[in-house]
């Protein structure tokens, strides 16, 4: 992938298969976007930006993924409010496929279809 030379570091992408002429500019790109971006001697770690913390848990995800559903069209004010109480019920698989399909006005009914 890339090695420290000098203090600097030197990307060495390899491919499982040779570059067609047609995705050279794209690999120019990808190497102009990889050399702009900051590359420092400190261990990575994770961090889940939905979360003040910084870790991840099943409640903020969820919490995002509310908020950003009430951002869309396709879920009224109401409906939303459903939702966790839907949820805490446990419902078998099927059930819960339902439901999101009926909110969404996914269900596979010969007008949606």
């Amino acid at each position: 992938m890339g090695r420290w030379v000098d203090g600097n570091w030197v990307w060495d992408l390899r491919w499982r298969r040779d570059i067609f002429v047609w995705e050279l500019n794209l690999l120019k790109n990808l190497l102009d976007v990889l050399i702009r971006s900051p590359i420092s001697g400190a261990d990575d770690s994770w961090c889940w930006r939905h979360n003040p913390s910084g870790f991840f848990s099943i409640k903020s995800a969820y919490l995002f993924i509310c908020q950003s559903i009430s951002d869309e069209v396709f879920i009224s004010k109401e409906e939303l409010r459903l939702l966790p109480k839907f949820w805490k019920t446990w419902p078998p698989s099927k059930v819960a496929v339902f439901y999101w399909q009926l909110l969404q006005d996914r269900l596979p009914t010969r007008h949606n279809l």
